[in-house]
């Protein structure tokens, strides 16, 4: 209720008393209570009272409802705000949740080289640690060096052991390649998605291919020779 409509209410009431008031002492006939005209003047006040409040509601509108538009409309802003920043937090989720193949090919020449190295020594390590007897890291007893290529995809080069090895075991020895080069990923601080496909993998020995990962499953291999 505004400061207007206060006073508007409080005029009739006010008028609605002397009114009273006056026709009581009419009535009685004893004397005058309150004088007509004080009764014509409040009346008059409320009359012009309720035009101005209705002028004033005309060109202005009612506060409340306009207060409560207002409400509505900052309400509206939140919420389409909100809505926005749920999109734009998506967005980005799924911007940084990729494949570790596409985080790969996206890499310029200076990254790719720095991956390559960390992966080389990364290799190195569970080769050191196969040497020492701890299961698990078997595969990188059969392969001399890998890396990724933007063309290729990642190399894989294995030495005279693995020639000896059936398919199932070459497999093996491809799958933990795999696993490693998307491993050094997460090391190196880069986000994968959890359903990420391991990488396209091509495995040479000397200067043939033997196998190659396919392309409708790459965790599953072609082995040539």
């Amino acid at each position: 209720m505004t400061v207007l409509q206060q006073i508007y209410y409080l005029s009739l009431v006010i008028f609605a008393i002397l009114a009273g008031t006056w026709l009581y002492g009419k009535k009685a006939g004893k004397w005058q209570f309150i004088s007509g005209k004080i009764v014509l003047y409040s009346l008059a006040t409320a009359i012009v009272l309720y035009l101005i409040f209705i002028v004033a509601g005309l060109f202005f509108g009612n506060p409340a409802n306009k207060s409560n538009t207002e409400t509505e409309q900052s309400s509206s802003v939140i919420s389409s705000s909100s809505s926005s920043s749920k999109k734009e937090s998506s967005s980005s989720s799924s911007e940084k949740d990729e494949t570790a193949g596409n985080i790969l090919s996206n890499m310029d020449a200076k990254e790719l080289k720095e991956y390559n190295d960390s992966l080389l020594k990364s290799l190195n390590e569970d080769q050191g640690y196969a040497n020492d007897g701890k299961k698990g890291y078997e595969y990188a007893t059969y392969i001399d060096t890998l890396a990724f290529d933007h063309n290729k995809g990642l190399i894989v080069k294995v030495n005279s052991e693995f020639t000896t090895l059936n398919d199932a075991q070459k497999t093996t020895v491809a799958n933990g390649a795999q696993k490693l080069a998307a491993a050094q990923l997460v090391i190196i601080g880069k986000d994968i998605s959890a359903d990420s496909s391991p990488i396209q993998t091509n495995v040479h020995y000397g200067a043939d291919r033997v196998g190659h990962s396919k392309y409708t499953n790459s965790s599953e291999f072609k082995w040539t020779k």
